[in-house]
């Protein structure tokens, strides 16, 4: 649960001073000239907060970050992917449908949101042995698209 002294890893607004820091880093001391950003659940939440607040991430990939309802939520700062599935039961389709709608109202940059049919949450990462294989040709599009993304914009 959680508290001030544990905050939802899923609202990393606690963590922007560390994000900074770290594009410094990168920037600074590896000579990074392209950044890009890839999170799965909670970690695609952050994806999606962290490419409306910082423009050096030159492209970023969310895999089933929940969608939260705000007025910013189409405010991204550069290229971002969205991979969602159909039969999630922790992001209902509704909010797919919002999120596309703010987006196709707002967004001044590239996007693209992906539905996959007939897959759950954490399709995306199974392993092998845990793919069936009707699902592996939807696995393997998904896992194309983050490539070809960031290969496009990096």
């Amino acid at each position: 649960m959680a508290n001030e002294a544990y905050p939802c890893p899923c609202d990393i607004g606690h963590r922007l001073e560390e994000i900074s820091a770290i594009l410094k880093y990168l920037k600074q001391q590896c000579h990074a000239q392209k950044i890009g950003i890839v999170g799965f659940c909670w970690g695609g939440t952050a994806v999606h907060h962290l490419m409306m607040k910082y423009s050096e991430f030159r492209a970023g990939v969310s895999v089933y970050g929940i969608v939260k309802d705000s007025e910013d939520i189409y405010n991204l700062k550069n290229p971002t992917l969205f991979i969602f599935a159909e039969n999630d039961v922790v992001i209902p389709l509704k909010d797919v449908s919002l999120l596309t709608q703010k987006l196709k109202e707002h967004c001044k940059v590239e996007y693209q949101i992906k539905t996959f049919s007939g897959q759950t949450h954490g399709f995306v990462h199974r392993k092998r042995e845990d793919c069936s294989p009707a699902d592996k040709p939807y696995i393997d599009e998904a896992r194309r698209n983050l490539i070809e993304w960031l290969n496009k914009y990096m």
